[in-house]
C-alpha cells in the first residue's frame, strides 16, 4: 500500500527538480554562447511585438464593450449601462424622445427596458 506524499515532500521534490533544470539550462547557455547571442534579441523583440498586439487588441476590446453596454447623456454627464445594445429602431426612438420631447434620457431608457 502506497502512502500519500504530503504537501512539503512534494514541495522538496519540485524544488530539487528545477534547481536540475537550471543547472542544466546555465552549462547549455556556457557552451553555446553564439546561438544566444543571436537567439535573444529575436525572441526579444518578438516577445515585446507580442504583448504589443495584445495590450492593444485587448484595449480596443474593451473600448467596443464599453461603447455597446453604455450610452452617454451628455446634458446629465452620466453614463448609464444598458442590458444590451440598443436597436436602430430604438435609437430612433431614443433621439426623438430625448431631443424632441425633451424627456431626460435615463427616463426614456428606463421606459424601453433598456436599464440594466
Amino acid at each position: 500500500m502506497k502512502t500519500k506524499k504530503t504537501l512539503r515532500d512534494r514541495w522538496g521534490e519540485f524544488k530539487t527538480a528545477c534547481k536540475a533544470k537550471w543547472l542544466e539550462t546555465c552549462c547549455w547557455a556556457e557552451r553555446n554562447k553564439e546561438v544566444l547571442i543571436v537567439a535573444i534579441p529575436i525572441v526579444v523583440s518578438g516577445s515585446i511585438e507580442l504583448v504589443k498586439t495584445v495590450i492593444k487588441y485587448q484595449s480596443t476590446h474593451e473600448e467596443k464593450e464599453l461603447k455597446e453596454r453604455y450610452v452617454y447623456d451628455r446634458s446629465a454627464g452620466h453614463y448609464y449601462e444598458t442590458k444590451r445594445q440598443p436597436k436602430s429602431s430604438e435609437w430612433r426612438e431614443i433621439d426623438y424622445r430625448h431631443n424632441v420631447l425633451h424627456q431626460p434620457l435615463g427616463e426614456v431608457l428606463a421606459d424601453m427596458r433598456l436599464l440594466k
